[in-house]
């Protein structure tokens, strides 16, 4: 299945993949890692200034792309799926996440 997203809709799935690596490499289990609460855009400096309206248009865009399982409370996972989509992604894909890299690091 060939997914499109919009640049927004990758942006918050590089942002979340990248949290997601970052708290594997502190020492959380992967069933942890994948798990992200409502305020996760708190924890991105790319989306701490997003309207939340706006991000929850994309989250629920990327729930419906199977790249996320939303939770009643608010919560969700990233899928094996957007992990998988992540870690092959088209090198067009590995260029634009790299001009994102750097404003995610900033």
């Amino acid at each position: 299945m060939k997914i499109k997203l919009t640049m927004d809709q990758y942006i918050i799935l590089s942002s979340l993949y990248k949290m997601y690596l970052e708290s594997i490499q502190s020492g959380k289990t992967s069933i942890q890692s994948k798990r992200f609460d409502i305020y996760f855009n708190q924890r991105s400096p790319i989306l701490m200034n997003w309207p939340y309206a706006e991000i929850d248009k994309n989250i629920v865009s990327l729930k419906n792309a199977k790249l996320i399982n939303v939770y009643f409370d608010g919560a969700f996972d990233l899928t094996d799926y957007a992990i998988a989509f992540m870690e092959t992604r088209p090198t067009n894909g590995l260029e634009l996440i790299s001009e994102f890299d750097s404003v995610l690091n900033n």
